[in-house]
C-alpha cells in the first residue's frame, strides 16, 4: 500500500495589535459633559454642553466606526448625566437640564427614544456606562441636597437601591456590569480623590489607589482589568492614560492625542471612544479620539 505523507507549511503567526490613540472623524458639534455609549464599531453620543453654556442639549448623534450622523433627539436637554448600553439598547440618567437636575431616564433602541423609570431621586454628575438597558447602573453623583454615595440598579423598566460608595463623590468615572464593576477619581465634593472602588453586585470594597488624584476622565474594564484616560488632575487637563491589573495602578507609556476632560467615553481596554468634552482652555471642542 502506497502512504502518501502531506507536510503542512507552518501559518505566519498573527502579528499582536499593540493599541494606540488616534484622530478620526469629528462629532456631530463641539460639546463638552456629553455621554457616549456602544463600541468603537457602533455607538451614540447625546446631549451636553455647548460654548452656549448654560444651556442643556438635545442633539444626538450615531457613530457607525468611521464618521457621525444625526439621529432623533432627546426630549429633555440635559448636561452632566449618566448613561449605559449598546448602540440599538442604550440609556441615559439623571443630569441637568441647567436650571433643573432631573431624575428622568430615556431609553434608546438604535432609531428613536422613548421614556423608561425614573431614577428614585434627581442626581447629576453620575457614573456612565456601567451595565446593560436590562442591568444598568447610576452610581454617585450631586443630587439638590448635595453629592452623595448611593448607588441604583436599573432592571429595563425601574430602579433600585444597590450598595452604597464608602464615601460621596462627583464627576467620578465608571465602568463594567452589574455584577463586576470600577468606579475611579472625581471629587467629594470638591477635593480631588484618587480611591478606586469596585462592585460585586451587592457591595462596594476598596481597589487600589490611581497614581494621581483625578476627575472627568474616561474609564474602561472592570474589578480585574481597567483603564482610565484624560480627564483634569490637580493642576490641568490631561492626556495620560493608567492601567489597573486587579490590585495596583500604573503609568502607561500611551498618551491621548489630546488633553481634556468631560468627554463622552465609552468601549473596552483595547479599543475605547472618547468623543468631545473641554480642552485645556476649557472650550467645548468636537474631537473624536479612538484607541485600538
Amino acid at each position: 500500500m502506497r502512504r502518501h505523507f502531506f507536510y503542512i507549511k507552518n501559518a505566519a503567526p498573527t502579528p499582536v495589535v499593540d493599541p494606540t490613540w488616534a484622530a478620526s472623524a469629528n462629532y456631530g458639534q463641539a460639546i463638552g459633559a456629553l455621554i457616549t455609549f456602544g463600541t468603537i464599531s457602533a455607538a451614540v453620543g447625546a446631549g451636553g454642553e455647548g460654548a452656549s453654556w448654560p444651556t442643556g442639549n438635545t442633539l444626538c448623534f450615531d457613530w457607525n466606526g468611521t464618521s457621525w450622523s444625526a439621529t432623533s433627539n432627546l426630549s429633555v436637554g440635559v448636561a452632566q448625566f449618566g448613561c449605559f448600553g449598546t448602540a440599538t439598547a442604550g440609556a441615559v440618567m439623571g443630569g441637568t437640564t441647567i436650571t433643573v437636575l432631573v431624575a428622568r431616564t430615556e431609553e434608546y433602541n438604535g432609531t428613536s427614544w422613548s421614556a423608561g423609570g425614573d431614577l428614585s431621586a434627581t442626581v447629576n454628575r453620575n457614573s456612565t456606562n456601567v451595565g446593560t438597558l436590562t442591568a444598568g447602573m447610576s452610581i454617585s453623583g450631586e443630587g439638590s441636597g448635595g453629592v452623595v454615595q448611593s448607588t441604583e440598579e436599573y432592571n429595563g423598566s425601574s430602579w433600585s437601591a444597590g450598595g452604597n460608595l464608602s464615601q460621596s463623590i462627583r464627576d467620578h468615572a465608571g465602568s463594567g456590569t452589574q455584577l463586576d464593576a470600577i468606579v475611579t477619581g472625581g471629587r467629594n465634593p470638591t477635593t480631588f480623590q484618587n480611591k478606586t472602588e469596585e462592585y460585586n453586585g451587592s457591595s462596594w470594597s476598596a481597589g487600589g489607589n490611581l497614581v494621581i488624584a483625578v476627575q472627568g476622565q474616561g474609564s474602561a474594564g472592570n474589578s480585574s482589568s481597567a483603564m482610565i484616560f484624560g480627564g483634569i488632575d490637580t493642576t490641568d487637563e490631561t492626556d495620560k492614560q493608567y492601567l489597573y491589573d486587579g490590585s495596583s495602578w500604573s503609568t502607561d507609556s500611551k498618551t491621548m492625542i489630546l488633553a481634556k476632560r468631560g468627554f463622552g467615553y465609552c468601549g473596552s481596554t483595547s479599543q475605547a471612544l472618547a468623543v468631545g468634552g473641554r480642552n485645556i482652555s476649557n472650550t467645548p471642542i468636537a474631537t473624536t479620539q479612538i484607541y485600538s
